[in-house]
C-alpha cells in the first residue's frame, strides 16, 4: 500500500525522487516521547538567501530553486525552494527540498523532502523525514522514510500515513507502523501502538488478538 500511495502521489503532485537522509527514529511507541531518539537530516545551506520568492513553474522562478527563502513564497503554479521559513502560497503546489518551518497552503499539494515544523493545508500533504505540526487534507503523509517519525496531528478526509507518530490521526483510513496516541476513522491500522483506536475496523498487529471493532487499545 505504501508503494501504491507514493506512485499515486507522484502522478498527482509531479514530485521527483526524494533525497536520502536520516530522520527521527522511534524504536518503541510505548516509550515516553521525551525519551525518543531524534536524529535530523543535516541542514545544508542553499546557494543563496532571499526574503521573497516568486514562481510561475519551476524552473521559471526567482530566486532559483536551490536558494533559501526566509519570508514569503508566492508560487503561481508550482515553485520550489531549498531551506524555507515563512509562508508559502501555491496556485497548484509548493515544494521544499531543505528544512521547512512555517505555513504551506496550496489547492493540490505540499511536498517537503526534508525535516521541518509546519502547518500544511492541501489536497495532498507529504513530508518525507522528521515532521512536527499539523497536516490537513484529503491525503496526508508524514515521516514517510522507514527510519522517520513525527510529532503530529493528521486530519485527512481519505487517508493518513506515518511510519512512526506521536499524536493523532483522524480520517477515513489511518495507517502507521508505530503509533503513540489516537487513531479515529473507519479503518485504523498500526503494526505496533501505544494508544487507542476508534472505528469500525481496528487492527494493532502486535497484540495477541489484533482486531477489535469500535474500540481497540494497547498500552
Amino acid at each position: 500500500m505504501k508503494k501504491l500511495l507514493l506512485a499515486t502521489f507522484l502522478c498527482t503532485a509531479l514530485i521527483i525522487d526524494a533525497s536520502a537522509g536520516t530522520a527521527v527514529v522511534i524504536k518503541d511507541p510505548r516509550q515516553d516521547p521525551a525519551k525518543q531518539q531524534f536524529l535530523s537530516v543535516p541542514t545544508q545551506q542553499g546557494a543563496g538567501y532571499f526574503p521573497f520568492q516568486l514562481s510561475l513553474i519551476t524552473p521559471v522562478q526567482f530566486p532559483p530553486e536551490d536558494w533559501d527563502i526566509n519570508g514569503l513564497a508566492i508560487n503561481l503554479l508550482y515553485g520550489t525552494s531549498h531551506n524555507f521559513k515563512g509562508l508559502a502560497l501555491g496556485g497548484i503546489a509548493n515544494r521544499t527540498t531543505g528544512r521547512t518551518d512555517g505555513i504551506l497552503i496550496a489547492p493540490i499539494a505540499n511536498i517537503v523532502n526534508n525535516d521541518g515544523t509546519s502547518l500544511q493545508i492541501a489536497l495532498v500533504n507529504f513530508s518525507e523525514f522528521t515532521f512536527t505540526g499539523l497536516q490537513i487534507g484529503a491525503v496526508n503523509v508524514a515521516a514517510f522514510d522507514d527510519n522517520a517519525g513525527a510529532e503530529a496531528f493528521q486530519i485527512g478526509v481519505l487517508y493518513n500515513y506515518a511510519n512512526a507518530i506521536n499524536g493523532a490521526q483522524i480520517g477515513l483510513i489511518n495507517h502507521a507502523n508505530y503509533a503513540k496516541g489516537l487513531q479515529i476513522g473507519l479503518i485504523n491500522y498500526a503494526a505496533d501502538m501505544s494508544g487507542i483506536q476508534i472505528g469500525l475496523i481496528n487492527v494493532i498487529d502486535s497484540k495477541d488478538y489484533p482486531f477489535f471493532p469500535i474500540i481497540n487499545a494497547r498500552f
